[in-house]
């Protein structure tokens, strides 16, 4: 596993040595993550689609969707969010993500939660980023830590 995570990561590395992101203004982004954390007791799968825009060059707005299922357990969040992209290097950028979100679940009450992201994007093309996250949400009183990958497809308008 860890020669395929290796090879894996070295692959995203040399296909992005020729290639320009894409985080100027009026830029769309589709893509979400998923992350997957499983013990002897229970298993917990989180996806996490989103939709936004480039308001301005290395800045996002946008909408976010969460759905977690533990073990006959589901909740859902709602809401918008915030990114910033660091740095110049055009083929791979860090990020951080704020976010502010309606949630509930099973029979439970609505609840407000918020979040912080922090992650890497490496641009594989001009159009589709493989990123891996970490993020803390916190949901009513009880938080969580949640480590992911997933991808963004940046949609450019043409001039």
């Amino acid at each position: 596993m860890r020669k395929l995570l290796t090879l894996v990561c070295i692959s995203m590395l040399i296909a992005s040595v020729d290639l320009n992101a894409q985080t100027e203004r009026g830029t769309l982004m589709l893509g979400g993550s998923a992350s997957l954390q499983a013990t002897e007791d229970v298993s917990v799968v989180l996806i996490n689609p989103n939709f936004g825009v480039l308001a301005a060059n290395n800045f996002a707005v946008g909408l976010q969707a969460s759905i977690l299922s533990s073990d006959g357990y589901s909740q859902w969040a709602l809401g918008p969010y915030v990114r910033f992209y660091f740095g110049k290097n055009e083929k791979g950028k860090l990020f951080g993500q704020g976010s502010l979100s309606v949630n509930g679940g099973d029979g439970s009450d609505v609840f407000l939660g918020a979040g912080l992201t922090g992650g890497y994007a490496v641009f594989l093309n001009k159009s589709i980023a493989v990123e891996v996250s970490a993020s803390y949400f916190r949901i009513d009183d009880s938080g969580m830590v949640i480590v992911g990958a997933g991808f963004q497809i940046h949609f450019k308008k043409q001039k």
